[in-house]
């Protein structure tokens, strides 16, 4: 099944899904979960990009995960502050745990502007 439009009824619904729907990440994911639970699997015919449904999907990398959440590409990801490496489930669950920077700019930044406003006043 290539899959339908969302105005038309889906075929027969099995006790396994099959069905899914896949939407282009706009803004960073909400909370990232110790366990996989995020993943996409995409290919490229002729230039076009495709969306594979029909089988399982792998799971997003950690590097994908922070990716996803507004994390710059140098953003280090796979050791402590002390330099001790981390396993790829403790890269995963410190992404879970962490604010995407985008958010984080815009908290800052509305704070800043209203500490400002309470000088200038």
């Amino acid at each position: 099944m290539l899959g339908t439009t969302l105005d038309k009824p889906i075929s027969t619904v099995t006790s396994v899904d099959h069905h899914s729907l896949v939407a282009v990440l706009t803004e960073p994911l909400h909370t990232i979960p110790t366990h996989d639970r995020f993943g996409l699997v995409t290919v490229q015919i002729g230039g076009e990009p495709y969306v594979i449904t029909d089988i399982g999907m792998r799971m997003l990398q950690p590097h994908e995960l922070y990716a996803s959440q507004g994390f710059p590409a140098h953003y280090r990801i796979d050791q402590c502050a002390d330099g001790k490496p981390l396993t790829k489930t403790a890269q995963i669950r410190m992404c879970g745990n962490s604010v995407c920077p985008p958010v984080a700019r815009l908290l800052v930044q509305a704070n800043y502007i209203t500490q400002e406003r309470r000088k200038a006043a």
